[in-house]
């Protein structure tokens, strides 16, 4: 059952992928067309997070890649999802994440419980700042991500 249910996933991810195909992500609403249509190709998962379904509780999982930034203008930058900007207690984008929705002018840093190692910004305009209090300590364009070096206490945007 479940190497027909493997195979039946993976025939389905590949008629999404095909070019041309009808469920070809052309931007961030498409993402939702590309997991409506592998559910149907394959019923009976549920899907999971914005770009997963599931099967079987949890032993098949499909992840459908992102559009990319210079397809769609949005883009993934090291694990921050599309739209959303990112602080990493890790350099180069590991370790703990926090992750912003909304472009504030300062949003504290203090729930990653660890300094702020890297930023990554997944938007597709604008530019993030890491501040520690006043001094600017690292940027990154839409699209771009940036290593921290610094005790850094907040990270805002601009749009």
């Amino acid at each position: 059952m479940k190497n027909t249910l493997a195979a039946a996933v993976i025939a389905a991810v590949l008629l999404i992928a095909l070019p041309g195909a009808a469920a070809r992500a052309d931007d961030a609403s498409d993402m939702q067309d590309r997991v409506d249509a592998a559910l149907r190709a394959q019923p009976g998962g549920t899907q999971t997070d914005w770009n997963e379904v599931t099967w079987n509780q949890g032993d098949v999982i499909l992840t459908l890649a992102p559009p990319t930034a210079s397809a769609t203008g949005l883009a993934v930058v090291g694990g921050c999802t599309s739209g959303r900007f990112c602080a990493y207690s890790g350099s180069s984008y590991t370790g703990s994440k926090l992750t912003y929705s909304t472009c504030a002018s300062a949003q504290s840093v203090a729930a990653l419980g660890a300094p702020v190692r890297s930023i990554a910004n997944a938007r597709s305009s604008g530019v993030i700042l890491a501040y520690g209090g006043s001094t600017l300590l690292a940027s990154a364009s839409a699209g771009a991500g940036s290593n921290v070096s610094g005790t850094t206490t907040n990270i805002s945007c601009l749009a």
